[in-house]
């Protein structure tokens, strides 16, 4: 969270900038073109020619969360790209060092980005392992990313919202399926992926024909079966990492749900 606005002003050089942005309240302008959103729930790509000239406002008072990388053009082709079966003219002469103006694209995060972001962001290695591990994440970042490159198609209209929504809906189900011992409410899932709240609701229950809540409990109720019939936990900490806070409740929900009492689960294992 930021605690005052930031103003930043960078001169580019020829390279591949690719910003992959879950939250964030900002804007950006390129060459003094428009000012463009530089906002949550999207991924940016740009290919700088050298000597671009980028400015960002990133906005106070707004969650930040967000992972840069940067890839030269030798590196895209060393790695990444095979330049003999690039079509696309701009890429074409970026990887050549002939373009004139920054080739500037953006599109919803997929959920595979989301998770890989998240990955990041928990990983709890260090040293040696921590700096494999986050080669391999962004080195996932930039094949997922690449795409939108190479296929010289920029999705506009209509089909970006859908697309947009669609994604942030799959989203909100990867967060419940995970956040099973402090199961998020609609309101902070509608803010962690930047959309409004009854919005998230309907949609959520077209996509998957249920609420947030009965999709929340069956995750939940299907992990904690899991585990009894695991016979390796006690019901307590069952309770505790399926989101109640006590060993009664749990076992009230779980018989309402399965129509019998946790511990007959393990007889059926």
């Amino acid at each position: 969270m930021l605690s005052e606005d930031i103003l930043i002003e960078m001169r580019m050089a020829s390279g591949l900038s690719l910003q992959f942005v879950q939250s964030m309240d900002g804007a950006r302008q390129i060459d003094r073109r428009r000012v463009r959103h530089f906002t949550g729930g999207n991924y940016y790509l740009s290919c700088f020619p050298d000597g671009a000239l980028q400015h960002r406002h990133l906005r106070k008072n707004a969650p930040l969360r967000y992972v840069g990388i940067w890839v030269t053009p030798d590196l895209l082709t060393a790695r990444y790209l095979d330049p003999e079966a690039i079509q696309n003219k701009e890429l074409d002469d970026f990887l050549d060092g002939h373009l004139k103006t920054t080739l500037d694209l953006d599109a919803p995060l997929s959920v595979r980005m989301q998770n890989c972001m998240d990955d990041l962001f928990a990983s709890e290695f260090e040293g040696l392992l921590q700096q494999e591990f986050v080669k391999i994440k962004m080195s996932e970042l930039i094949c997922a990313a690449l795409p939108l490159l190479i296929s010289d198609r920029q999705p506009s209209g209509d089909n970006v919202r859908a697309a947009r929504e669609s994604i942030k809906i799959q989203r909100v189900a990867a967060l419940l399926e995970t956040r099973l011992a402090v199961p998020p409410n609609c309101r902070a899932l509608a803010r962690e992926v930047s959309i409004g709240h009854n919005r998230l609701a309907a949609l959520f229950t077209n996509y998957y024909g249920c609420s947030i809540h009965q999709y929340s409990k069956r995750c939940r109720m299907k992990q904690a079966e899991i585990l009894i019939r695991s016979g390796k936990h006690s019901m307590s900490d069952i309770a505790a990492w399926t989101g109640y806070n006590d060993q009664s409740s749990f076992s009230r929900a779980y018989r309402a749900y399965f129509g019998h009492k946790p511990s007959d689960s393990r007889k059926y294992k």
